[in-house]
């Protein structure tokens, strides 16, 4: 699934363990890196912080 087609989900950078939500820089990331979780709850609970831009 490319980014641009996540539908509102959060967006986390594997290499990175920082997630993205729809409305912030870095959202639309390589597709290799991307992993995708259907809340903030979810990204947190798998170890991921929020992006500070």
């Amino acid at each position: 699934m490319k980014t641009d087609q996540a539908g509102g989900m959060i967006v986390g950078n594997a290499n990175s363990h920082i997630y993205h939500t729809p409305d912030q820089q870095g959202y639309h990331m390589n597709p290799a890196n991307a992993v995708y979780f259907n809340s903030e709850a979810e990204a947190q609970a798998a170890g991921y912080r929020k992006s500070l831009r």
